[in-house]
């Protein structure tokens, strides 16, 4: 027989001692509880008490575990030893509470110890109290027990904790540090049955007669950081079992996989500003109808295999619903599918729209990898266009869920079909290769000759001109022959129309800087006109492009809008793009204003 196989043995039969015996309870100052742990020498794997009545003394003459209660400031009390050395113990042993109860309806406080073992409570009863600065780097079992109190842990390291089948009003972890298992496998198996790994953090398992409120608040969740076995899966922790409510405030879940053991919750999770990296198992969660867990960027659901062959293929490879090994599992599949549709249904219940449809959008993805698997199976015209208009939507608008990205989309268009536009004619400007010819023949004349700007203006508008002096005339003619009032009103109407035209002229008097022909003016004034002319020539292009570069925006929006414009301005190529252009605008309205309607009924 092995050395290993002896204390294995020793340990089951100290086990069955340990806890199968029923006595009357002695009592035990708590002072004294803690000295005795620290201070044990004697036989056996380490320190046991069991069917204990541990209990506050304040009839010592040292009154120690009065200042032990209140926690008093250990500076002021440096004549009580035991209660200076409470606050920096560090044993070095196992430690094994059984059967023991603590005094009602106080509140125990234990500080700054170091447990280099494991500690084991098993069915301790009363317990009401917090564990605050303590390490368990041996790790910590607390197994059955019940109290009507609260066990609280704040600024505490675990290497290692399970909480099985305790009643508690509540458990309450505030700043805690919950590193890797390392945790005796084989204490671990004498205790709970199963040997913890490296890899199994911790786990939470209430007793589901209390339904306790489990509360979790800045704690954290390092990455391991040297292992032994199973170095593909990541730290583990698992919550299972009946609460009342689960709090999980603040934490840093990204190097840890949180996985939920058929938990169900009766009245409240509340999850805020936790970071997760790793999906979590909706396989095996109820969410209750007061949930908060808002959807972070990141943050993803799965559902685990049973059928998995191992630990590594169970927690490694979730079913996600990715590749085509995964989809074809259409059981996995409906489950995942009907866990993103508990988390949908929550939040548009609480109105947290942001979630909903981050959420839906996730969830729509998976219905996506699902089509486009189904495609590659059976390339049918019906799984073809499934296929591409959930792609389509998802680019467009999020599936429904972002009107205003389906908006930004169509003004790219807009923008696209307008810089087209802008190469071809349009009858709304007529600019094309003659009207510059024109404008360049213009310019020459101007240059070469002693003729103005206003002159260029006179006979563009001759006809107009012409007309309005014809209606000044026929005025005249005509005001013995009509009522006074009616007369008085072609004066002003004639000077009205008159406004434009006197106006331009004396502008372009005023600008006019040639004055004379070009090629006989001094040196100097050609070269300095010169200049200008070039100036004011650039000026006047970048004036049409801009007046075609309107006309073509204009044309593009009016064409997308399908708001209609009798005959279509453009001819050849560009009227039939603009006919195309015309039946997308219809297609992208249409499902911009579903999307947009979408939003306001609240999907």
């Amino acid at each position: 027989m092995t050395k290993k196989q002896a204390l294995f043995i020793y340990l089951l039969f100290f086990s069955f001692c340990f806890y199968g015996q029923n006595t009357i309870k002695d009592t035990i100052s708590v002072s004294q509880f803690v000295e005795d742990m620290v201070n044990y020498d004697g036989p056996g794997p380490g320190y046991k008490i069991r069917n204990k009545l541990i209990q506050t003394d304040f009839s010592d003459t040292t009154k120690k575990d009065q200042y032990f209660y209140y926690g008093l400031d250990p500076k002021l009390l440096a004549k009580h030893d035991s209660i200076v050395k409470a606050r920096n113990y560090v044993v070095d042993h196992p430690v094994f509470i059984g059967k023991c109860d603590f005094q009602k309806d106080w509140y125990f406080v234990f500080r700054h110890i170091v447990f280099n073992k494991i500690v084991v409570l098993r069915d301790v009863n009363d317990f009401w109290g917090i564990f605050e600065n303590c390490t368990f780097k041996g790790g910590l079992l607390i197994l059955n027990g019940n109290s009507k109190n609260t066990i609280n842990f704040k600024n505490c390291q675990f290497n290692g904790i399970q909480l099985s089948l305790y009643e508690s009003s509540g458990i309450f972890f505030q700043e805690c540090k919950f590193d890797q298992n390392k945790t005796d496998s084989m204490l671990t198996k004498v205790f709970t049955g199963a040997a913890m790994k490296e890899w199994y953090c911790g786990g939470i398992f209430p007793s589901a007669e209390t339904k306790a409120m489990l509360s979790f608040t800045k704690c954290i969740f390092p990455k391991r950081t040297s292992t032994n076995q199973n170095k593909s899966i990541p730290n583990i922790f698992t919550f299972g079992g009946k609460l009342k409510s689960l709090i999980l405030d603040e934490n840093d879940f990204s190097n840890q996989i949180i996985e939920f053991s058929g938990l169900k919750i009766e009245d409240d999770l509340l999850v805020r500003k936790c970071k997760f990296h790793y999906p979590i198992n909706v396989g095996a969660l109820s969410l209750p109808k007061n949930t908060n867990f808002k959807w972070n960027k990141g943050f993803n659901l799965c559902v685990r295999n049973g059928e998995s062959k191992t630990s590594e293929e169970y927690y490694n490879n979730p079913y996600i619903g990715k590749g085509d090994k995964q989809l074809k599992q259409q059981f996995l599949y409906d489950e995942l599918l009907s866990g993103f549709n508990k988390f949908f249904k929550m939040y548009k219940d609480r109105g947290d729209m942001e979630s909903a449809n981050a959420c839906y959008i996730e969830m729509k993805d998976l219905e996506t990898r699902m089509l486009q698997y189904k495609y590659k199976k059976d390339k049918s015209l019906v799984n073809f266009f499934n296929l591409k208009i959930n792609q389509f939507l998802e680019y467009f608008c999020d599936y429904g869920t972002n009107p205003a990205k389906s908006l930004i989309k169509s003004m790219y268009i807009i923008l696209y079909f307008s810089i087209f536009y802008f190469f071809f004619y349009s009858s709304w400007d007529k600019i094309n290769r003659g009207f510059f010819i024109k404008r360049y023949k213009n310019l020459i004349e101007y240059v070469t000759s002693n003729k103005k700007l206003e002159d260029f203006y006179n006979e563009k508008n001759t006809k107009e001109m012409e007309a309005f002096e014809r209606f000044k005339s026929e005025s005249l003619e005509a005001r013995k022959k009509m009522p006074f009032l009616l007369h008085l009103i072609a004066l002003p109407l004639y000077k009205f129309s008159l406004i434009k035209y006197q106006t331009n002229r004396f502008l372009f008097r005023k600008t006019d800087f040639f004055k004379q022909q070009w090629d006989i003016q001094p040196f100097i004034k050609r070269v300095l006109k010169g200049i200008m002319l070039y100036i004011a020539v650039l000026v006047y292009l970048l004036f049409i492009v801009l007046l075609r570069g309107i006309n073509s925006l204009a044309l593009s929006i009016n064409t997308f809008s399908t708001l209609g414009f009798g005959d279509i301005p453009v001819t050849g190529l560009s009227r039939y793009v603009a006919i195309i252009e015309g039946f997308i605008g219809w297609f992208l309205l249409s499902i911009f204003s579903v999307s947009l309607i979408s939003q306001i009924l609240q999907l």
